[in-house]
């Protein structure tokens, strides 16, 4: 199985940058790096998945920060996933980095 790795940037120690406002960012790209990471991680990713396709866009990275927000670095975030973001942030109390364009 291949690991996630992307090098990371001088402005974070998080092992993946992740542009958000670039092809990264579209949902099927957030959903396979998410089954991976969690797969890597021992988690149930069929469920996981399900339950970011149940709903928006939003919820879909809610779901996503939710379980492997703390590993990634989000960059570019378009300006309407801002408040998504910083919701996520405040409900799962994990250290979530991100920059918006």
């Amino acid at each position: 199985m291949r690991t996630m790795e992307r090098t990371p940037s001088t402005k974070t120690d998080k092992s993946f940058i992740l542009n958000l406002g670039g092809p990264d960012g579209n949902a099927y790209m957030l959903m396979g790096i998410t089954k991976r990471f969690v797969t890597q991680l021992g988690g149930d990713a069929d469920k996981v998945i399900a339950e970011m396709m149940s709903d928006t866009y939003e919820h879909l990275l809610k779901v996503m920060c939710r379980e492997v927000g703390q590993f990634i670095y989000f960059t570019d975030v378009p300006e309407q996933y801002i408040d998504t973001l910083e919701e996520a942030v405040d409900a799962y109390g994990k250290p979530i980095e991100f920059e918006y364009e």
